[in-house]
C-alpha cells in the first residue's frame, strides 16, 4: 500500500495492481491451500516469516506448503517455469548459533525440497538443483556429539550441491557458484 494508506510504498498500490491484473491473492496458510490460479501473489507477514518451530503459532503456510502451491500454479504454464525456493533463515540461525532453529528450518528447507523432486519425476521434464551460497556459524559436533559453532560469521567452508532430472550430470566435483546459473541455463538451452 502508499504510505497514504499506511504501507510503504510512496506511490503506488501494488495489491491493488495485483488484483487489477488478475492475481489470487493468498494472506495465510488456507488462501494458499485453497488457491486455484496459475498467478497467485502470497504475502503471509508483515516482516520476516516466522521460523519454522515457530509456524504452529501462525497461519502462515510451510516452505514445504509455499512449494506445493507454486508448482501446481506455475505447471499450468505450457512454455514451462523457474522456480527459486530459498530456505534463508537456516542463514539467520547460523549467525544467531541456534541449534534449533537452524535443525527446524533445515527440515522445513528438506520438506520444501522432496516436494520439487516429487514434482520432477512425476513430470520428468524438470531440473532441480539444490545449492546454499554460503555456510554460516560452522556448526560442527564436538567430540561428545554436541552442536557447536565456530563463528557468528559466514565461513569459507564448501557447500554440496544435488541436481536431479533433464541435465543434472553437469552438475558435480567442485563449482564455482556463480557458474551455477550458466549451467542451469546450458541445461535449459538458454543463451545469456
Amino acid at each position: 500500500m502508499p504510505k497514504s494508506e499506511g504501507g510503504h510504498q510512496y506511490l503506488m498500490n501494488y495489491m491493488k495492481r495485483f488484483e487489477r491484473d488478475g492475481y489470487e491473492i493468498a494472506r495465510n496458510a488456507d488462501q494458499l491451500q485453497s488457491a486455484n490460479s496459475d498467478r497467485i501473489v502470497g504475502l503471509f507477514a508483515n516482516n520476516a516469516m516466522a521460523p519454522e518451530r515457530d509456524r504452529h503459532e501462525t497461519d502462515e503456510p510451510s516452505l514445504q506448503e509455499m512449494t506445493e502451491a507454486a508448482l501446481s500454479s506455475l505447471d499450468q504454464n505450457d512454455d514451462g517455469f523457474f522456480l527459486m525456493v530459498e530456505g534463508s533463515q537456516i542463514d539467520w540461525a547460523g549467525h544467531a548459533n541456534d541449534y534449533d532453529w537452524a535443525m527446524t528450518d533445515t527440515e522445513a528447507f528438506e520438506a520444501a525440497y522432496i516436494e520439487a523432486i516429487e514434482f520432477a519425476k512425476e513430470d520428468e521434464e524438470t531440473l532441480v538443483v539444490m545449492a546454499s551460497d554460503h555456510d554460516t556459524g560452522g556448526l560442527a559436533l564436538d567430540g561428545n556429539d554436541n552442536p557447536v559453532w565456530s563463528t557468528t560469521n559466514h565461513t569459507g567452508v564448501d557447500v554440496p550441491v544435488y541436481s536431479f532430472g533433464p541435465g543434472s550430470e553437469q552438475f558435480g566435483g567442485l563449482m564455482d557458484n556463480t557458474d551455477l546459473p550458466k549451467m542451469i541455463a546450458n541445461a535449459l538451452d538458454i543463451e545469456l
